[in-house]
């Protein structure tokens, strides 16, 4: 996966180093315009500075700047990376029918299915 999508900058590596010892890394490969964070590991030496949620950090900002990212999966999903999740707001449906007789015909049929529910 690393080669073929590195081969044209769609795979990178992102390391943190502390006091001259590798204490995170994270690996990303990028589809259009988004890239996938795949893992990310941490030395448990330093687990108390949090190594690798400094690297996620660094990451976030750097993809908000670049007007080309639209979107940062965590496509691990884990609990930790709740606190990383963007605020949403939920979503209304809304049904507008026409004043034609299908219109009409369809909104009935509809309203008669959610009250037959």
């Amino acid at each position: 996966v690393m080669r073929r999508f590195g081969a044209d900058g769609r795979a990178r590596i992102d390391f943190l180093t502390l006091a001259g010892r590798d204490a995170a890394a994270q690996l990303m490969v990028r589809t259009g315009p988004t890239w996938f964070l795949l893992k990310i590991g941490y030395h448990p030496d330093f687990k108390d500075v949090g190594p690798g949620g400094i690297l996620l950090k660094a990451l976030l900002e750097e993809m908000v700047a670049d007007p080309s990212i639209l979107e940062v999966n965590l496509t691990t999903n884990p609990r930790w990376a709740a606190r990383w999740h963007f605020q949403s707001e939920p979503v209304y449906h809304v049904d507008i029918y026409n004043t034609t007789w299908r219109g009409r015909a369809l909104y009935a049929l509809r309203s008669g299915k959610e009250v037959a529910k």
